[in-house]
């Protein structure tokens, strides 16, 4: 099985898809890790990047070709804002959670950020442009939508173990 895991800007999306990886003994990637470095070797910040791929469509093929070379790997969770599309057949879970609890989570993980302000602001900027690029590159204005997932949970009140633990049981219901 392929797991594919999206979501919004400190939805928690990485950190649960790691820890349901070891719990199931699964392979992982995480696709943003792949653009962040990418953005590092180019000496631009992901929001950079991310604003250099609105004109400049090889930031994303890069990543998106990275992705394919997943899709028929077994026992793997990706970690990918577009894994659903790029890779159908996955069990695909989509982590909501409002802007401010985003921003708050963002915050307490990158120090560097200076307010709470500040990260509402650069989470806002990187949901719009990959909004954007994902509406004129793919016509995904809507890859948040639910209708592009098995399961969708809003995270803004959970403890990434409750999220942790409504994943692993949506996952028993269709094993069975």
């Amino acid at each position: 099985m392929i797991i594919t895991i999206s979501g919004m800007v400190g939805s928690g999306k990485s950190t649960v898809a790691k820890i349901i990886a070891n719990k199931l003994g699964y392979g992982y990637v995480s696709i943003g890790d792949f653009r962040r470095q990418k953005a590092k070797e180019l000496g631009l910040s992901i929001n950079e990047y991310n604003k250099k791929g609105e004109a400049d469509f090889s930031t994303d093929e890069e990543a998106d070709n990275y992705l394919i070379t997943f899709r028929d790997k077994k026992n793997f969770i990706i970690d990918s804002r577009l894994g659903f599309h790029f890779i159908p057949n996955s069990f695909k879970i989509f982590l909501s959670v409002s802007e401010e609890e985003g921003a708050n989570r963002v915050r307490e993980r990158h120090k560097e950020i200076s307010s709470v302000i500040e990260a509402e602001k650069q989470a806002r900027e990187r949901n719009n442009s990959d909004t954007l690029r994902y509406d004129k590159y793919y016509c995904l204005s809507n890859w948040q939508d639910k209708i592009h997932y098995d399961s969708f949970i809003d995270t803004t009140d959970k403890s990434i173990q409750e999220v942790v633990d409504l994943i692993l049981r949506d996952l028993s219901e269709i094993k069975t």
